[in-house]
């Protein structure tokens, strides 16, 4: 408070004024300064405001607030575009890592920071953290699949991956993309099998025994226990796949990287599956995920044949339209 007013006891006892770190004595100071003081410090503890209409205060807040939420908060019910283009800024490589390419790895600071956020990130997620996504909402989908192609110059190169085919022999994505249009699929249940074949199965109708086109499957299984399971299996595998695809079906085993792999490619739930459209120079043009719909559906088919009559004006077979989709390119 400005204004103290307190009594001293004692042989000449009065009563003191404290005002703004002031003392006076009653003996010094006249009524009427006492009143002025106690005026302004009761106008400092309690401040007048300019009359205002409540209910047009109330309506501007509202109208104020809800213009802020429309603007800063995304609908909910709506799922999101792919926000960026996915893979890494390095072309790939089939060869294996020499010395001084693990050597500059190890010694990238950028890299161990990377590292270090996805350890902390995966820290503060439980063990079902992919199932609870696929409850909430779109069941697990990330984003919607764009509806043209990703400008080549704009595009990053897919990771190289090495696994098994279903002839038992080493093979890697490097090798498989090089020199094709290839529509790869990515799965590791049987849930992310029904995904991908919602995006994939029109498209292998359109390509069927078209020359450049190669689709390409990962069942990727990072537990030990359930890769082991899946080799057991194999022979059900050939059973089920046509032997013409024994040779893109590629079994890879063990964890993916987070920081070279995973992250670069957008797979964050690891549940779902995940559909990409590689060009001849390993650059992912497209990616979907999820379950399909009609749009994506459409969209990767106009995209893989967009690719296709390209591939064929570069060879010189054949004249095709390019710019079926991708007009910005």
């Amino acid at each position: 408070m400005h204004l103290g007013i307190f009594y001293t006891a004692g042989p000449a006892s009065s009563l003191v004024f404290k005002y703004h770190g002031f003392r006076f004595t009653h003996q010094s100071i006249s009524r009427q300064f006492v009143q002025v003081c106690a005026k302004s410090t009761s106008a400092a503890l309690h401040p007048r405001t300019p009359h205002l209409d409540q209910s047009s205060t109330m309506s501007s807040s509202t109208s104020a607030s809800s213009a802020s939420a429309s603007t800063s908060k995304p609908d909910p019910s709506v799922l999101g575009p792919l926000p960026r283009p996915l893979g890494v800024s390095t072309p790939p490589s089939s060869e294996p890592e020499t010395w001084s390419k693990m050597r500059e790895k190890l010694l990238d600071k950028d890299r161990h920071m990377a590292k270090r956020r996805s350890l902390l990130k995966q820290v503060n997620q439980g063990y079902f953290h992919d199932h609870h996504l696929i409850r909430r909402r779109f069941g697990g989908k990330q984003w919607t699949a764009p509806s043209m192609l990703i400008r080549e110059d704009m595009a990053l190169y897919f990771p190289n991956i090495g696994g098994r085919d279903l002839h038992g022999e080493k093979t890697n994505t490097t090798k498989l993309f090089t020199g094709r249009t290839t529509v790869l699929s990515i799965t590791n249940t049987r849930l992310s099998e029904e995904h991908t074949q919602s995006f994939v199965r029109p498209v292998l109708e359109d390509q069927k025994g078209k020359p450049g086109f190669s689709f390409v499957q990962i069942n990727h299984q990072a537990n030990l226990l359930k890769s082991m399971l899946v080799s057991l299996f194999t022979s059900s595998l050939r059973r089920a796949i046509p032997e013409t695809r024994w040779g893109t079906y590629m079994l890879a085993r063990g964890e993916w990287s987070e920081v070279d792999v995973c992250e670069p490619l957008g797979i964050e739930n690891k549940i779902i599956g995940f559909v990409f459209l590689i060009d001849a120079s390993c650059k992912v043009r497209w990616a979907g995920c999820g379950q399909a719909n009609e749009k994506e559906v459409q969209a990767l088919r106009q995209g893989t044949e967009v690719l296709m009559n390209r591939m064929k004006v570069a060879r010189g077979s054949d004249q095709g339209d390019p710019t079926a989709i991708e007009g910005a390119n």
